[in-house]
């Protein structure tokens, strides 16, 4: 009897498939227990754990993935979270814990936590981001994170009070992040900040400084803060500061700016960055700050090649903020600093309007930047329309930018006009000559 199907029959097509399906199970299963492992790190853990059941293969296989992360979401699941994140630790094998990441509520649970803390330090943890809310303050975290010699990354969201322990050695810690963090005690503050030798990257959001006197002094390659100001006076940015010779990317929140102009006698004792090369300056909105405060940095930074202003969140290009002025203000790089002379070679403008502030404030930067060999000013066409000189058309306002002395004649002027997020944008290339090339991309 022929039991054979035709070529394309259904019969025959369902056949394949699932020799097909039964030929792709295979394949995965043939693979080795670091590749699968490998696999299941780019899911969350509990999708990865929920692969136990698939086979008995797959069972344990979860236990050795070396990235895990936690959010408690929901509180009416809180006790079944608790018991979820036990018994993960609790299974997992001896090999090292990578990534941890911690988000939850903590309640009347802190020894629960850190012993959750206390057990991806045995596990050689190197990356550690905990979000911790709603807790008994001040939070004392386990004496044994803070002489972890695995870490490498520790980003905290407190939104407390944090108690420090009397000794602290971050002895392979590279990057550092505080937001949230309330400060109460000068000398364990101090101890952070000075156990963590190789410390290169810093970032500092909405922390509160209580009877700190200053921060710290480090070595570092990359700085970024931002704060609630209410919290941080001029005195405390100024020792902030003081904290930063060696650092050689700076992005500041213009608030600070506007924090130092309420102590202009601090701006003469601000440290020379002789390793400083680039320059960011951040605002969400446009925030008019005092332009002594900026130029005071920017002179004592020689080094500087890269300048920016305005700031890009949630992926929104966001208003410029420059300089501003009131009348007449020619001798307003009197002296220029030295940068501008010997070394900046790029100055980057997003969120331009072109009102009428702005507008001066190029001019100064074009005109006494003698070694300037590009600025990029970026335009989005929302804000433009909603916020900039609706009386120009923007070919109109750098037709005027391209009439601006110069102090380099090498200079080119880039002109990125679009929306933000859209597939295309318009980019104009405005050449030394003044040849406006147009592009889409």
């Amino acid at each position: 009897m022929d039991v054979s199907f035709p070529l394309n029959s259904g019969k025959n097509r369902k056949f394949r498939k699932k020799q097909n399906a039964k030929k792709s199970r295979k394949r995965i299963e043939d693979l080795p227990d670091p590749i699968i492992q490998h696999i299941l790190s780019y899911l969350s853990t509990e999708e990865a754990v929920r692969t136990s059941i698939l086979s008995k293969r797959w069972k344990y296989l979860w236990t050795s993935i070396p990235k895990l992360d936690f959010d408690e979401g929901e509180l009416d699941r809180r006790m079944m979270f608790m018991k979820f994140v036990e018994r993960v630790l609790a299974l997992h094998d001896p090999s090292d814990i990578k990534n941890f990441s911690l988000s939850c509520n903590v309640q009347y649970d802190t020894s629960r936590i850190n012993a959750w803390i206390c057990s991806v330090v045995e596990h050689k943890v190197q990356e550690l981001d905990l979000y911790l809310r709603n807790f008994q303050e001040p939070l004392a975290l386990p004496p044994c994170l803070f002489t972890c010699e695995s870490l490498e990354v520790l980003v905290l969201h407190m939104f407390h009070s944090l108690k420090l322990p009397s000794s602290i050695s971050f002895s392979s810690l590279k990057f550092l992040a505080l937001e949230k963090v309330i400060f109460s005690d000068d000398h364990s503050t101090q101890q952070l900040f000075t156990g963590c030798p190789i410390l290169e990257d810093l970032s500092i959001i909405d922390c509160i400084w209580k009877n700190v006197k200053a921060v710290f002094d480090a070595s570092i390659q990359f700085f970024k803060r931002d704060a609630e100001y209410d919290f941080l006076d001029a005195h405390r940015v100024f020792k902030l500061l003081s904290g930063l010779g060696n650092v050689e990317t700076l992005t500041l929140n213009v608030g600070a700016l506007e924090v130092l102009s309420y102590a202009k006698e601090l701006f003469a004792h601000l440290p020379v960055f002789y390793k400083l090369t680039r320059l960011n300056f951040e605002s969400a909105f446009p925030i008019e700050f005092d332009r002594e405060a900026l130029l005071t940095i920017t002179r004592n930074s020689p080094c500087l090649n890269y300048l920016s202003f305005g700031t890009v969140a949630l992926f929104e290009l966001q208003l410029v903020c420059l300089p501003t002025y009131c009348g007449n203000h020619d001798g307003i790089m009197n002296p220029v600093p030295s940068c501008f002379v010997t070394n900046l070679k790029t100055i980057e403008i997003f969120g331009f309007c072109g009102d009428e502030k702005e507008m001066h404030a190029v001019k100064i930067l074009l005109g006494n930047a003698s070694v300037l060999e590009r600025i990029v000013i970026i335009c989005d066409e929302f804000y433009f329309e909603f916020h900039g000189d609706l009386k120009k058309k923007p070919k109109e306002i750098f037709e005027q930018i391209l009439l601006f002395p110069r102090g380099s004649r090498s200079c080119t002027v880039h002109f990125l006009l679009g929306i933000c997020n859209a597939p295309r944008v318009t980019v104009t290339l405005v050449t030394c000559n003044g040849t406006f090339i147009p592009m889409n991309i």
